[in-house]
Order: C-alpha cells, then structure tokens, then sequence
C-alpha cells in the first residue's frame, strides 16, 4: 500500500495559503513558539508526515510516516505541572528489506512523562525531567522493536525575544519483550526556532539516534517554515520542509526527504 501522502502535502500547503484571518496579537509569537517546543505548557495535537527514499541494498526502498503527537499538560500545585508527550506512528515503506515487499501499520509507541516547574527560570529556560518509554504497538514484524524499553528524559528550552531554542534526549534501556536483539538507544532532538512578526516560524533540528548495539548513528538535518493561523478562532500551525540525512546505517535512508506538520491548540 502507497499511503497518498501527496494529498495531505497538498492539503496542507493549501491552509497555509488560504485567505484565513491571519493572527496579528504580539502575543501570538508566543503561541507560535509553544506549539513547536515539545514541553511548552499547552495542550497540543501534531500531526507530522514524513517521506524518505533511497533505502535497501539497491536504493529503491521508500518509507513513509504518519506521526500523532498529542501533548498535555495537567496542574500538579501552583508550582508544578506534569506533562506528557506521546509518538504514535502509521508507516507504510515500499520495497523494504527487498524489492517487492511492502508493510504497512503501526510503528512502536513512544510516550514520556515531564515533572515541570510553572514559572521560567530568571534565564528564561523551561525544563522537564521524567521517564520516557518505549511499547511494542507494532502491527507487522518489519515496523518495530518488539521489546519493551524504558529509560530517562530531559528537555530545556529557553526563549530568547522571536528565538526559541533547546534540546530533548531520551535513552531507552530494553527490559522485557521476545525479541532477540536488545535496545540501547539514546535519542537527541536539539532545535532552534526563529518566530518572524509575521508569525512565520523558521525550524532547523534533528533527531539524531544512537544505537548501542551496533554502534551507528541515525541523522537526519530538518528544516521546516510554519505558519500561524486562525480557524474559527481556534490557532493552528501548518508548516512543510525537508530533511537531509547527514548519516544512516547500511541500507538506511540517503538524500533528501519531506517533512509536513499540522498542529492544533486546544482549548
């Protein structure tokens, strides 16, 4: 199956331009700015789409990638909030591990836990610290891990005028699950983010891994612009860009991909 990944692009490229009522607040940079940062004190429902090439032994395998991202935010005391952030993709890759051979499902599950404090710190940071974990929710073999992990997260964010910038990481150490290979990951997600007075947002990160195991890195450079708009009153974010893959394992993506995203606030 070829998920019409082409449609939701063109979809999204078409909210970004329409005649919608364009936000004009001074403190809807700020709103811009907390959609993108990954532990920022809202309620937000992300829906990322990547597409890659250029993978398998002859580079003709394609993978493909729906992500829901829900992240929420609940009042522990005056001082503290625990937010959560969950990763659920739906992937369909083409002529993986050999040509001819298709997959489509779901990928594991990733969800993570932050104890946060309310208020910025004087330097203007915001951080999080928590346990992150790693479910087996993958419908084909092909998709996932097939093991159970768990291990710590910490992010810190800092804004800085129209910037924002920070870092997650994660490390995931495996401790149950019947597949044979175990999981020794560490994930790092830097990225700075301009805001322009238009609301535009210019995004440069990556979400470089790195396996223990076999001892490779998986890096991919992003660049995506968004824009802040309004739909009934209700702020979105929609936003397209590429990515490059600075380094993969053998058989892994090479060159260019795609990157799209659409986020809603919720109330």
């Amino acid at each position: 199956m070829r998920f019409p990944s082409s449609i939701l692009l063109a979809m999204l490229l078409a909210l970004a331009v329409s005649p919608l009522a364009w936000c004009q607040d001074p403190e809807d940079v700020k709103t811009a700015e907390d959609l993108i940062n990954p532990i920022a004190e809202v309620d937000v429902l992300t829906f990322l789409v990547d597409q890659n090439w250029n993978f398998g032994p002859e580079e003709e395998g394609s993978v493909g990638t729906l992500t829901f991202i829900p992240r929420l935010s609940f009042r522990l005391s005056e001082d503290w909030f625990l937010k959560t952030r969950t990763i659920l993709p739906f992937v369909w890759q083409n002529d993986l591990p050999l040509k001819g051979m298709d997959d489509t499902g779901l990928s594991d599950m990733r969800t993570a836990q932050y104890l946060s404090p309310a208020r910025l710190t004087p330097g203007g940071w915001v951080w999080g610290v928590g346990p992150v974990w790693l479910l087996p929710t993958a419908t084909e073999d092909t998709l996932g891990l097939d093991k159970w992990a768990v291990g710590p997260s910490a992010g810190a964010f800092r804004y800085v005028g129209p910037w924002l910038y920070g870092m997650l990481a994660d490390q995931f150490w495996s401790f149950a699950g019947p597949g044979e290979r175990e999981v020794n990951l560490t994930v790092l997600q830097p990225q700075v983010t301009y805001v322009a007075p238009t609301l535009t947002s210019f995004t440069l990160s990556t979400d470089a891994t790195y396996d223990w195991e076999s001892e490779q890195w998986l890096v991919p450079l992003n660049f995506r612009v968004s824009q802040l708009v309004k739909l009934g009153g209700v702020p979105f974010q929609v936003g397209i860009g590429g990515r490059y893959w600075l380094e993969s394992p053998e058989f892994g993506p090479e060159g260019w991909g795609l990157r799209a995203q659409l986020s809603i606030l919720l109330p």
